[in-house]
């Protein structure tokens, strides 16, 4: 069994060899050499006169070491916190949002009969179903006498490792940031955020008395969140959220004119932890005109994996390999969870929904 790789970071080319001779098969610790024990030398020797030892060394390289150092080095999506992890099983996700049930009077004196004992009343039920909806990939081509030199040159392996996973990688992770980003247009186009008016915080010539507002606006929502309503998501079903679950979704522009204090005060929480629940974006990223800012739950993003993997194919003709980063996953937005947007556009008119049957789990069982 192969002992754990650790850290590789920085570490020089003889860690990283060594790294991957203790990950590596009988055949290849039999024919190469440690790095440690026979000099650096020796072991690129060994390597490079056995085509088969090669091959392996080069895909524990890009396959293993170059996707952990890639990852550490690379730019990350600050919406990735709110994925839900690696979905094992087929390309759906279902999602159910259920609504109340109505109440009956009690009289003692009135007597049940066969409706009232056995008859049936069943909540309005909706049923949503995210499927996979993202399968990409990036290429990347890897010259052997690239790597080579990078072999032979003291400390450059790990550099090397860095710049090379860093291109897929930050690909990957920028592509699914602004994936992630047109969920805000596609469910303001599909039902649509509940708005609430503030003023133009994040504008230049703003003033602190419009901070002020807008904070006060915000607490006030913030409260009143606490209690069930249909009008704060776009499926209309009853919901709530606690302080304690909102995130902020917003721009720099109007985090930045926003007392933190006051804001640590509003999701109970410590100024030192404000942070973790304000998520900011560029404000071009939300793609709605007038949005300054979102109140929601994490539950509002429906993101999972379905497959992240490296591939890779050897070009004889080319002496060089070809690596295939691939990334499935599912991106969508829940239409059950609370989500308000606050913008400088009016705010909506919403009327409460009564608790009705509209559709029924036999239906959904049916169907």
């Amino acid at each position: 069994m192969g002992k754990e790789i650790g850290s590789l970071t920085n570490a020089d080319n003889v860690a990283i060899l060594d790294a991957i001779w203790n990950e590596a098969g009988a055949d290849y610790q039999r024919r190469v050499p440690q790095a440690t024990q026979a000099g650096l030398e020796s072991t690129v020797g060994a390597l490079t006169d056995y085509r088969p030892n090669w091959n392996e060394f080069v895909g524990a390289f890009i396959n293993r070491i170059g996707t952990i150092i890639g990852r550490s080095q690379s730019w990350t999506n600050p919406l990735a916190e709110f994925k839900r992890g690696l979905v094992g099983v087929g390309d759906t996700i279902q999602e159910y949002g259920i609504g109340l049930l109505n109440a009956h009077n009690y009289d003692p004196r009135h007597e049940y009969m066969e409706k009232a004992l056995f008859g049936e009343e069943k909540p309005r039920v909706e049923s949503n179903f995210h499927v996979l909806n993202r399968q990409e990939f990036y290429k990347l081509t890897v010259k052997e006498h690239v790597l080579r030199r990078a072999l032979i040159t003291d400390g450059e392996l790990s550099s090397f490792i860095g710049d090379l996973m860093r291109a897929p990688i930050t690909s990957d992770n920028w592509d699914e940031f602004l994936i992630t980003c047109k969920l805000f247009s596609i469910y303001e186009a599909n039902g649509g955020f509940y708005k609430v008016q503030v003023p133009d915080v994040a504008a230049p010539a703003s003033t602190p008395d419009d901070a002020r507002k807008a904070l006060r606006i915000i607490r006030g929502v913030t409260e009143t969140m606490k209690f069930l309503s249909t009008k704060y998501n776009a499926a209309n079903l009853p919901t709530f959220a606690n302080a304690d679950e909102l995130i902020l979704l917003t721009t720099p522009e109007f985090k930045a004119a926003i007392d933190v204090e006051a804001l640590a005060t509003l999701f109970n929480l410590e100024r030192a932890q404000i942070n973790a629940r304000i998520v900011t974006i560029p404000a071009d990223r939300f793609g709605i005109d007038g949005c300054q800012a979102i109140l929601t739950v994490k539950d509002f993003f429906v993101i999972a994996d379905h497959l992240i993997e490296n591939t890779s194919q050897f070009n004889p003709a080319g002496l060089g390999t070809n690596y295939f980063w691939h990334h499935w996953s599912t991106i969508s937005a829940s239409r059950f969870v609370p989500a308000i947007m606050f913008t400088t556009k009016p705010g909506s008119d919403a009327v409460e929904i009564e608790p009705a049957k509209i559709v029924t789990i036999d239906d959904i069982v049916a169907t």
